[in-house]
């Protein structure tokens, strides 16, 4: 995944430098001047943006591949995060509880047992970031593709279909990082599952004061 998310940086930093050259020739295309040149950079141009559409689909395919090989694999990593987020909170509580927190641990094992949750879960917001950073990164393409409509009109229709291909293609098959077609991997999804963590952990923790 941090590997789709590189290419996807080079891929917005090629497109907009490219869009931002479509701009200065858009200048030169009101004004006339140079349009034997100017038709021979478009079509440059086009090419450069046909390698970023051919990229862009090798990646969705590449992602798309990647969700049918690791799909089940995600799901038990989510379901075991989920489970031991929800027994280390109700373990924590127990503990305060029954005053076990005083027993004394030597300062090793206090640091072995503190760096282990810590690179435990660092683990997995690192993995999960990634995700989003990739979903971001293919929103930029698409505000970037938006930008086209600044250019002139009929600055060179090569140019333009390529812009708008690469346009239709994102939009025809958008990325969607997805765990078994269940659920999609997106920040409000992100929420609600770290909700279900905080509500179901409260009800153990009710349950345990009213009944132990």
């Amino acid at each position: 995944m941090i590997n789709v998310h590189a290419h996807y940086i080079l891929l917005n930093y090629e497109l907009h430098s490219i869009l931002e050259e479509a701009r200065l020739l858009s200048l030169k295309c009101y004004s006339h001047r140079g349009r034997g040149g100017l038709m021979t950079r478009c079509c440059y141009l086009a090419d450069r943006v046909d390698e970023i559409a051919k990229t862009q689909f090798d990646l969705q395919t590449l992602n798309e591949l990647m969700i049918e090989i690791f799909g089940v694999q995600g799901f038990c990593i989510a379901f075991i995060y989920y489970l031991t987020t929800i027994a280390l909170i109700y373990f924590t509580f127990t503990a305060a509880k029954s005053k076990m927190l005083n027993l004394k641990l030597s300062i090793w094992s206090a640091v072995f047992t503190c760096g282990y949750i810590l690179f435990y879960y660092s683990d997995g917001f690192f993995g999960v970031f990634i995700m989003f950073y990739v979903l971001d990164a293919d929103a930029k393409m698409r505000r970037l593709l938006g930008d086209r409509t600044l250019l002139a009109t009929g600055l060179d229709e090569r140019l333009e279909t390529a812009l708008e291909n690469l346009q239709l293609q994102l939009l025809r098959n958008p990325l969607r990082l997805s765990v078994l077609h269940l659920y999609d991997v997106e920040r409000p999804s992100a929420m609600i599952m770290i909700n279900s963590v905080v509500i179901n952990s409260l009800l153990l923790i009710q349950y345990d004061i009213e009944h132990f």
